[in-house]
C-alpha cells in the first residue's frame, strides 16, 4: 500500500523548509500539530487549530472510521525508520500500510511536542516552547517535566505550591473539546506519569489510564477498544526516548526497543483485535523527536564562562540544542562577541527573526510567550550543544540529544491505517 509518489511529494515539501542545515517546521501542513488537528477534525471541525493533512491516503483511512488511536512514540525519529526499514518487525506495520516524513515542531522537545500533538496547536498558540521555561509571573526558570524550578532535585515543587497547570498551557486540549460533542477519549501514560502536572497540563479531558511497560500498555489498549467506550486514543511509549539518550542516536540499543515495541504490537495488538473491530479503527502512528548524538568535545558549557553569564538576566532556558537567553541592557554587544568564537558549532538567531521566520507558527506572538523567548536563541550546529546546569554539580552524562533543527530532529515519521490491514 506504499505510495511512493505520494511519499516523495511530502519529503519535497517537508524538505523545502530548510534553512542551511536546519528543517524548518512544515506548519503549512506537514507537521506534528497538523496531524493532530486533522485526527481532532475527524471527530469535530475546529478552525483554531493547525491546518489539517487533507491528502488523499489520509481522507481515505479516516472516512468511515470510528475509532482513530494516535500512537506517539518518544524518540522515535524518522532516521530509525530509514534504519529498520528491512526489519521485520517494523516491516510488518509499514508495507500493508502509509508512511511518509513530516516534521515534528519547535523546539523538537517533549513538552512542545506533547502540548502540540494533544492540541493541534502550533507552539506560538499554546505557549510550551521548551523542555524548560522562564516562567515571569512566578519569577523561576521551571522544568515543565518535573514541575519544579530547575534547580530543585524534587518533583511536582510547584504544584504544591498551588500552581495550576493549565494555567500555562494556553487553549484546550483536543479531548476537552471532543467532551463539549459528548464524545469520550482516553489517553494511555506511563504510571509515573499518570497525576503528573504535565499530564493534568496536556491531557485534560481525556481518561487516564496507566501502565507499566509496553507489553501491558498494548494489551491494556487493545481491552480499551473493545469495551468500545472511547472514540479517541492518545498512547505514550518513552522507552525509545531513554534509550537514545543513554546510548546516542541510532545505537543498536535503540534499533532493539524500536524492534522491541513493534514485535508485540504485532503479538498482542495487531492479531488478537477483533476483526470488525479492527476494520472501524484507524491508527497515526509517530515521534515528538529524533535525536542527534553529541560528544564531550562538543558540548560548550555555559557555566565555565563567568563573563558570559553576567551579561546575561537569567540563566539560559529551553534546551540544550535550541537555548533562549535574555540579555542585560548593556550586555548585547558582549553576547554577540561571545558567541562568535563558537561560530561553527552555534547560531546565534535574534528571537525576532526567528519569530519572523515562523519557527514557533505563523509569527504572530503573545506578549507573554515573547518574554519567555528572551532576545536570543541559540542554535545548534550539527552534532554540538549548549549547556547549562542549574545546579551546582552539572550532570552532562547523556550522549543522546534534541531540541534543534537538524534533520534528524525534526523528521518524524507519519504511519497511519487501519488496523484490519
Amino acid at each position: 500500500m506504499l505510495d511512493k509518489e505520494w511519499q516523495l511529494r511530502v519529503s519535497r515539501s517537508v524538505l523545502s523548509k530548510k534553512r542551511g542545515e536546519f528543517v524548518r517546521p512544515h506548519y503549512e501542513k506537514y507537521s506534528l500539530a497538523n496531524l493532530a488537528s486533522t485526527i481532532a477534525n475527524h471527530f469535530h471541525k475546529s478552525h483554531g487549530r493547525a491546518p489539517p493533512i487533507n491528502d488523499e491516503p489520509v481522507k481515505e483511512v479516516l472516512e468511515g472510521s470510528e475509532t482513530v488511536v494516535f500512537f506517539l512514540l518518544d524518540g522515535f525519529g524518522n532516521q530509525l525508520v530509514n534504519a529498520l526499514s528491512k526489519d521485520q518487525a517494523l516491516e510488518r506495520v509499514l508495507s500493508p500500510n502509509h508512511y511518509a516524513a513530516i516534521t515534528t515542531v519547535f523546539p523538537s522537545t517533549t513538552t512542545t511536542a506533547l502540548a502540540s500533538a494533544n492540541t493541534g496547536l502550533l507552539p506560538e498558540q499554546h505557549g510550551i516552547i521548551g523542555h524548560t521555561m522562564y516562567l515571569r509571573k512566578l519569577g523561576v526558570v521551571a522544568s515543565l517535566i518535573s514541575f519544579s524550578p530547575v534547580a530543585d532535585v524534587l518533583r511536582g515543587t510547584l504544584l504544591s505550591g498551588g500552581l495550576n497547570p493549565r494555567e500555562l498551557m494556553r487553549g484546550e486540549t483536543i479531548y476537552e473539546e471532543l467532551a463539549e460533542e459528548g464524545i469520550a477519549s482516553a489517553v494511555l501514560t506511563k504510571h509515573p506519569y499518570g497525576h503528573s502536572g504535565l499530564t493534568q497540563m496536556i491531557h485534560g479531558g481525556a481518561e487516564i489510564v496507566t501502565y507499566n511497560v509496553a507489553s501491558d500498555m498494548l494489551v491494556l489498549l487493545r481491552k480499551l477498544l473493545q469495551a468500545k467506550k472511547h472514540r479517541m486514543i492518545f498512547a505514550y511509549w518513552d522507552a525509545i526516548d531513554i534509550a537514545a539518550h543513554a546510548y546516542g542516536a541510532g545505537e543498536d540499543e535503540v534499533l532493539a526497543e524500536v524492534r522491541s515495541f513493534f514485535y508485540i504490537l504485532q503479538t498482542e495488538l495487531f492479531k488478537k483485535l477483533d476483526r470488525k473491530l479492527a476494520k472501524r479503527t484507524s491508527f497515526f502512528m509517530t515521534g515528538d523527536h529524533g535525536h542527534v548524538t553529541v560528544k564531550s568535545e562538543n558540548r560548550v558549557i555555559a557555566n565555565s564562562y563567568p563573563g558570559l553569564l553576567a551579561n546575561l538576566q537569567i540563566p539560559p532556558a529551553g534546551d540544550s540544542r535550541a537555548s533562549f537567553i535574555k540579555t542585560t541592557s548593556r550586555g548585547d554587544e558582549k553576547i554577540q562577541k561571545f558567541f562568535k568564537q563558537f561560530r561553527n558549532k552555534l547560531e546565534l538567531i535574534p528571537t525576532d527573526e526567528a519569530i519572523e521566520e515562523r519557527f514557533f507558527g505563523a509569527g504572530k506572538m503573545n506578549n507573554e510567550i515573547r518574554e519567555a523567548l528572551g532576545d536570543y536563541l541559540v542554535l545548534s550546529k550539527k552534532n554540538n550543544a549548549f549547556l547549562y546546569s542549574y545546579r551546582k554539580r552539572g550532570d552532562f552524562d547523556m550522549i543522546g540529544y534534541h531540541g534543534g533543527m537538524s534533520q534528524d530532529e525534526m523528521l518524524i515519521p507519519m504511519i497511519f491505517g487501519r488496523f484490519s490491514n
